[in-house]
């Protein structure tokens, strides 16, 4: 009797593996391949400048020569490369303009890494809107624990795993909108409420400073600014993220008083997310080397129990 599997069994085997390969495939190709998530049907083209040179490329930087004078590039918009029939977009965080040389900087390339010769290219800047989903809207608001470093991963592992709309003014190197800002000053917020689109869903992070907690006025607008939101016609849900646990015995202190005074606001209906708590029993390494901001792994766990909560 033979030991191989029947033709029929093999057959079959080899159809499920390769279903089970193009499904995974295709999974990451969306999650890798920013493009997807774009909707370039309706771009709108805003500045295009020629005969520029590449001077330097990279997985993260970009340096092209021989651009106008006074030419800012806003990193709010989508780039687009063209050199002879190719096209590579991509977006960045910052820059440092020195004559007619641009160095753009933290680049995300959304088609992958070019490969260019020394040729004469040239530069779009476009607005490009990410495709709508039939999700619901997320405005997700608060400091710097929304924008730097990895932070850019929290949203973007979100709308990975379900189908959510992000709204807001700013928009990040993945091209999510949101409400972030750098400042510690959540008075920046307080003063622009009304200006804050309206969304079913707010998700709030970060903390204060650490001064501002016994003032009862800093206190009582806080809570006028929740109330706002709250109250909005479209409003299911606000979303509190609660500082996390992290290895700094200085910041975790700080990171424990932000949480209960955030705890003692007396607004209805806001819902907590425990973040102090699913780090402080978390195994694997989920800060950068400053042992206080969280790394990519730490904002894609944080993106899971969201989502958990979301749904």
């Amino acid at each position: 009797m033979s030991k191989f599997p029947s033709k029929i069994t093999m057959i079959i085997s080899l159809f499920v593996l390769a279903v089970f390969a193009s499904v995974k495939y295709s999974s990451k190709t969306n999650y890798n391949f920013l493009q997807t998530k774009f909707d370039w049907e309706n771009k709108i083209e805003l500045k295009e400048l020629s005969n520029l040179k590449v001077d330097s490329l990279s997985y993260n930087r970009l340096i092209l020569s021989g651009v106008e004078p006074g030419y800012k590039p806003n990193n709010r918009n989508t780039f687009i490369l063209l050199a002879d029939k190719d096209r590579y977009s991509f977006r960045f965080i910052g820059y440092k303009k020195n004559g007619d040389t641009l160095n753009l900087g933290s680049v995300e390339w959304l088609t992958g890494v070019p490969e260019l010769p020394n040729i004469k290219v040239k530069l779009i800047e476009a607005d490009v809107p990410l495709k709508e989903k039939k999700g619901p809207t997320i405005i997700t608001i608060g400091n710097g624990m929304l924008i730097k470093n990895e932070a850019k991963y929290f949203r973007r592992k979100i709308a990975s795993d379900i189908d959510v709309n992000f709204e807001g003014r700013i928009k990040d190197v993945f091209n999510y909108k949101n409400e972030a800002t750098y400042a510690d000053d959540w008075s920046i917020k307080f003063d622009e409420v009304h200006s804050i689109p309206d969304a079913e869903i707010y998700i709030l992070m970060g903390g204060f400073d650490i001064e501002k907690l016994g003032n009862p006025l800093f206190k009582d607008n806080l809570q006028t600014f929740l109330h706002n939101l709250k109250n909005r016609k479209t409003t299911q849900r606000v979303i509190w993220v609660l500082c996390p646990y992290v290895k700094n015995e200085g910041q975790n202190q700080e990171n424990q008083k932000w949480n209960q005074f955030i705890k003692t606001l007396k607004t209805e209906k806001i819902e907590f997310l425990d973040a102090y708590q699913l780090f402080k029993t978390e195994k694997k390494e989920y800060l950068l080397p400053d042992s206080i901001q969280l790394n990519r792994y730490g904002y894609e766990l944080l993106a899971n129990k969201t989502v958990e909560l979301l749904k």
